[in-house]
């Protein structure tokens, strides 16, 4: 299923531990309807900014609107060096930003990874 929308929410680690309780009592009673609705938690805006990067953004924007065929050709649409690229890959596929399929390279039939965003936008909640 293709996620439009990432909700990112800055909440205390207390917030995120209700939310994730009154999930399992749902589930527990059998009322719990799960949704098309990515959302990921940070306790403090620093700590998404250090995981959401300039750099790791124009990533994930690139990839959405290029379309590489590899991880080699997006390191080089991104003019970075393929290393912190992929570092950069790793960490965003482990959090569910971006997904890597395997595929085939166009001029041989060694096997690349193909990065993919399966969203539209980011939105971000804080709360005061």
């Amino acid at each position: 299923m293709k996620v439009k929308i990432v909700h990112i929410k800055i909440q205390s680690e207390k917030d995120f531990e209700e939310k994730v309780k009154a999930h399992l009592s749902k589930i527990d009673r059998g009322v719990f309807t799960a949704k098309a609705v990515r959302e990921i938690s940070f306790t403090t805006l620093s700590a998404m900014r250090k995981t959401l990067t300039q750099k790791r953004l124009e990533v994930m924007h690139c990839i959405k609107h290029n379309h590489p065929k590899s991880i080699y050709e997006l390191a080089g649409l991104l003019k970075r060096d393929i290393k912190n690229v992929r570092k950069d890959i790793q960490l965003l596929e482990q959090l569910d930003f971006i997904e890597v399929r395997k595929g085939k390279s166009k001029d041989s039939e060694r096997q690349v990874a193909v990065p993919q965003v399966n969203f539209e936008r980011i939105n971000v909640d804080i709360a005061v």
